[in-house]
């Protein structure tokens, strides 16, 4: 996987066209997303029922109904994924911060 000084030479509009340099789907999968993703499962870190009523950061499963296909599961990790959990229209605010991969984004 890629470092994040690796990761970051993408976001660069210098070097790269906007269609590359603003595409998070080039860099955010890289060694310090996936530590601060997986660092803010622990309840000390998300200060997750310290200051009043916040939750355990999980990892949320979206379920969704593609054309002619059956519901299907998917983990919210990703920009795509993410920015749909984001839009969801059920708690939309509540779900975006209990998932560690909008926060780690």
């Amino acid at each position: 996987m890629q470092t994040l000084d690796e990761a970051m030479t993408w976001a660069n509009p210098e070097l790269y066209p906007p269609g590359e340099y603003a595409n998070l789907a080039l860099y955010y999968n890289n060694q310090a997303r996936v530590w601060i993703h997986e660092l803010l499962h622990m309840n000390w870190v998300s200060t997750a029922g310290i200051y009043g009523d916040s939750d355990h950061i999980v990892d949320m499963i979206l379920l969704y109904q593609r054309r002619n296909r059956l519901d299907e599961r998917q983990t919210a990790y990703g920009p795509w994924e993410t920015k749909a959990l984001a839009r969801a229209a059920f708690k939309p605010g509540f779900l975006t911060i209990i998932n560690s991969d909008n926060l780690a984004l």
